[in-house]
């Protein structure tokens, strides 16, 4: 009888024991497999991204920068106001903002805010948007169309794992500040002089008056290779789109980095009547053509080649 109870008390101890040393480790490896889950980004497909695209949200967009705030003339309190908008978009999505002081030759200052998304590659594809909108016009179309879609696009991108790290930027500093006619591009002239990041670029895209017209121009300066500009009017011209692509003039953000070799894309819709008048408001904007560039450039991100 007392070898039996020695037995099953052996027998319990050994059961106490196993359990002690087990549970934790199971605990520990649940948690990590859950934060494991939690962190890693999960293949997504380009139409699963596309299905997210918010028109509605993107209209809001361009009611709060060129409804609510209005003309946000370069240096001025207004364009700064544009800047903490769209940093706290770039907040509510989940990203990490940076923000970059830009001097104007005048003593003003303006600036650029931009986040990153992590890639398959460390290699970057620049989508960028300027904010600024040229007095006396508040800039619906030129520029809050173009913002609302590079924040749309950080939006629906941000729990993806595209090929290359996407930068997305809101540039300072567009629009000419006086009468001088190379008195423009700042934000993105700024930029686009950092050697480090010019060593990582893939590419360069502006996006700029992407809500009003009947053609998708797709255009670059001929200064650098095609490459991107034509896989993304390939892109828009399998969905059907009206595309015309091929050299186009330096009036956007693209120029600063095409002049340093880098292989850009400008998107804009034309014509646009408004252009520049206090006509440019948000009652003129067509959501279907900032949902079609959003589309062509989701689709363009997500199949761009290694």
């Amino acid at each position: 009888m007392r070898r039996m109870i020695l037995f099953l008390l052996v027998v319990l101890a050994v059961i106490v024991l196993g359990l002690a040393l087990f549970l934790p480790a199971a605990r520990k490896a649940r948690h990590l497999d859950e934060s494991s889950t939690a962190t890693t980004p999960q293949p997504v497909s380009a139409d699963v991204i596309v299905r997210r695209l918010d028109v509605a949200r993107m209209q809001r967009h361009i009611q709060a920068l060129a409804g609510k705030i209005g003309v946000r003339k370069t240096g001025t309190t207004d364009e700064a106001a544009g800047a903490e908008y769209i940093a706290g978009q770039f907040a509510a999505s989940g990203y990490q903002v940076i923000r970059d002081e830009v001097p104007l030759p005048d003593g003003r200052m303006s600036g650029n805010v931009y986040v990153e998304l992590p890639g398959k590659s460390t290699r970057i594809m620049l989508i960028g948007a300027h904010m600024d909108s040229k007095s006396p016009a508040p800039g619906a179309n030129d520029n809050a169309s173009g913002v609302a879609v590079m924040l749309e696009l950080a939006r629906v991108l941000h729990d993806t794992h595209p090929p290359y790290t996407c930068r997305f930027v809101a540039f300072g500093a567009e629009e000419r500040i006086d009468r001088q006619w190379d008195h423009h591009h700042y934000g993105s002239r700024r930029m686009a002089a950092d050697a480090a990041l010019r060593a990582r670029l893939h590419s360069m895209t502006a996006l700029d008056m992407v809500g009003v017209g009947t053609t998708l121009h797709i255009e670059n300066m001929g200064w650098a290779t095609n490459r991107w500009r034509d896989t993304l009017a390939v892109t828009a011209k399998s969905l059907a789109l009206p595309v015309r692509t091929g050299r186009g003039k330096p009036w956007s953000d693209h120029e600063a980095f095409e002049r340093q070799g880098i292989s850009t894309a400008y998107l804009h819709w034309e014509r646009d009547p408004t252009y520049h008048t206090r006509k440019d408001r948000p009652a003129n904007i067509q959501p279907e053509r900032f949902r079609q560039t959003a589309e062509v450039m989701v689709r363009g991100i997500m199949g761009a080649a290694r």
